[in-house]
C-alpha cells in the first residue's frame, strides 16, 4: 500500500530571516554606490550651470581664457566647472553601472520583497496590539510597509501567457484592489479587530507567496472582502508638499515668493546686471510668485 507523503509546510519566520539577511547584504553593498550616483548627478548639474553661466556672462567677442584679469569670476567659474563636470560625469556613469551590477547579482525579486514587506507589516501590527503606549509609532511603521507592499504587488504582470491571465487574472486584480482599498485603509484608520484580522491575512499572504495556488488566492480575497471599508487615500510626495503649504497659506506664500525672488536676483547679480534692473525684476517676481502660489498648490482664493 502506497503511503501518502505530506508536503512539509514552510517556516515563514526562517524564510523571513533568510531574506532579511539577503536584503541587508544588498543594501550594505549598494548603499555607498547609490549615494555616489546621486551626489555625482547633482555635482554634474551644478558644474554645468557654472559653465553655462560663465559663457553667457562673458561679453560677446571677448575670449574667456584671455580675460582672466578683466573677468575673474567668469574665468574661475569655468575653470572649476569644466573639470568638475567631466569628472562627475565619468563617476556617475561608473557608479550607475555598479548599481546595476549589484542589483543584478544580489537584488531580491518582487515576490521576495513582497514577502518581506508583508511579514514586516504583520509584525508591526502585532506590536501595535501588544504595546498600547507606542501604538501610533507601530501603526505608522505598519502603514509605511503596507504602502510599499501595495506598490510591489501593483507591479505584478501576467507576461505573455494568456492561460495565466484567464485562470488567475481576475483574482490577482481583485487582490491588488483589496490591498489598496481595504488593507491599507484599515491599517491607517481601522480598529483593533480589523488590524488583528489583517495581521492574520498577511501571514496567509506570505504563505501564498512561498507556495502559490489558485485555492489560496481565492481564500485570501475571501478573507479581505470582509474587512470594513474606510475612506483613505495614499498621497504622492507632491500632494504631501501641497497639503503642508495649504495648511500654512499666509507664511508659505511669503516664503515661496521670497525664495523665487532670491534665486532670480542672484542669477541677475551673477550675470553682472545693474541694481536698478535687479530691483525691478525682483519686485515683479515677488508679487508674481505671491499671486501664483494659490494656483500652484490648489489653494482657495481668500484662504488664510
Amino acid at each position: 500500500m502506497k503511503q501518502e507523503v505530506e508536503e512539509p509546510s514552510v517556516d515563514l519566520h526562517s524564510e523571513y530571516e533568510r531574506l532579511s539577511k539577503s536584503e541587508n547584504l544588498f543594501k550594505a553593498r549598494i548603499g555607498s554606490w547609490k549615494k555616489t550616483e546621486r551626489v555625482t548627478k547633482y555635482v554634474a548639474y551644478v558644474s554645468f550651470m557654472m559653465i553655462l553661466g560663465s559663457l553667457l556672462s562673458t561679453p560677446q567677442g571677448q575670449p574667456l581664457f584671455s580675460s582672466h584679469y578683466t573677468l575673474p569670476a567668469q574665468f574661475v567659474s569655468f575653470a572649476i566647472g569644466f573639470p568638475c563636470f567631466a569628472v562627475s560625469g565619468v563617476l556617475h556613469l561608473l557608479s550607475s553601472e555598479k548599481v546595476t551590477q549589484i542589483t543584478k547579482d544580489l537584488g531580491l525579486d518582487k515576490e521576495e520583497r513582497l514577502f518581506l514587506r508583508a511579514y514586516d507589516t504583520h509584525e508591526n501590527l502585532d506590536l501595535y496590539s501588544s504595546n498600547p503606549n507606542r501604538r501610533p509609532y507601530f501603526r505608522k511603521l505598519a502603514l509605511e510597509n503596507a504602502q510599499e507592499m501595495a506598490h510591489i504587488i501593483g507591479e505584478w504582470k501576467y507576461g505573455n501567457i494568456g492561460l495565466v491571465k484567464r485562470l488567475v487574472g481576475d483574482q490577482i486584480d481583485l487582490l491588488k484592489d483589496n490591498i489598496q482599498r481595504l488593507v491599507l485603509s484599515n491599517i491607517a484608520k481601522g480598529d483593533d479587530a480589523a488590524c488583528q484580522k489583517i495581521s492574520i491575512i498577511l501571514v496567509e499572504l506570505c504563505g501564498y507567496i512561498c507556495s502559490p495556488s489558485v485555492g489560496k488566492l481565492d481564500e485570501l480575497n475571501g478573507m479581505m472582502k470582509d474587512l470594513p471599508f474606510k475612506e483613505y487615500k495614499v498621497l504622492a510626495r507632491m500632494e504631501l508638499v501641497s497639503n503642508y503649504f495649504s495648511s500654512r497659506p499666509r507664511m508659505s506664500r511669503i516664503v515661496f515668493a521670497s525664495c523665487i525672488t532670491t534665486i532670480v536676483a542672484g542669477i541677475l547679480l551673477y550675470l553682472g546686471q545693474n541694481w536698478g534692473l535687479i530691483v525691478a525684476v525682483a519686485v515683479t517676481c515677488f508679487w508674481g510668485a505671491f499671486a501664483a502660489f494659490d494656483k500652484l498648490f490648489n489653494l482657495k482664493v481668500g484662504s488664510s
